[in-house]
């Protein structure tokens, strides 16, 4: 399957919900996964994140497919329209990584908590 064909499951699987909540679900980070490692070795994403605006430091993962989506849809170019899930879809794993690591956390510490209490 090609990069865009991937691209193109993704924005169709990974459904934005009302509030601006986002289901990854495990077909979706596998494509996010698979596209994010291959991007992380482009010249266009390491020439970019030198240059990464600050709010993507506080954005969740969400933020970041919804900021992506975004540039997509209101791409002045095709390249310009190529370009945003090679940028964003490395940081985007990142996140997702980061967030499946605290919510496991926070699981295993309420378990903990549950189990010491009984």
């Amino acid at each position: 399957m090609s990069e865009k064909d991937l691209v193109i499951e993704l924005l169709e699987i990974a459904e934005i919900e009302e509030g601006g909540k986002v289901d990854f679900s495990d077909r979706a980070k596998e494509i996010i996964k698979e596209l994010a490692e291959k991007y992380k070795e482009s010249h266009i994403y390491k020439q970019s994140i030198s240059k990464t605006p600050d709010w993507i430091k506080t954005a969740t993962a969400a933020e970041v497919y919804i900021q992506m989506c975004d540039r997509i849809v209101e791409a002045p170019t095709i390249a310009h329209m190529m370009s945003a899930p090679k940028i964003l879809l490395p940081i985007l794993w990142e996140k997702l990584q980061a967030e499946d690591t605290a919510g496991q956390q926070a699981e295993d510490n309420t378990q903990w908590q549950e189990s010491a209490e009984s």
